[in-house]
């Protein structure tokens, strides 16, 4: 944050009502709206191979819950700032067809 303009983060931060969502919270409220995580908008993010610690990566197989699964991804990725892409009437790719994605994010 030091080398960031204090213009940017007086807006950011120091916003009366500002206040920190995580992932799980941001699908939530969306998901009254009628809208569903697609993915990540950065492609990178998207898989494990290229956003996770390779000793992390088992663990985050195991969780089945993909909202529970987005919020450890971000722990173990140490993002703070995430930018998703939600949809209305989300359809989801039959598993055999996202076989290649590891992180999760074309399955719910």
């Amino acid at each position: 944050m030091a080398g960031q303009d204090r213009r940017y983060l007086t807006h950011e931060y120091l916003n009366t009502h500002w206040e920190p969502l995580g992932h799980a919270q941001v699908a939530q409220d969306l998901a009254r709206a009628k809208l569903g995580y697609a993915c990540s908008a950065n492609i990178p993010h998207n898989f494990d191979e290229l956003s996770v610690r390779p000793d992390l990566r088992p663990l985050l197989a195991e969780i089945a819950d993909p909202t529970l699964a987005e919020t450890v991804r971000d722990f173990a990725m140490n993002q703070v700032f995430r930018r998703d892409i939600f949809v209305r009437g989300l359809d989801r790719l039959p598993a055999a067809e996202t076989a290649g994605n590891s992180a999760g994010s074309a399955s719910p």
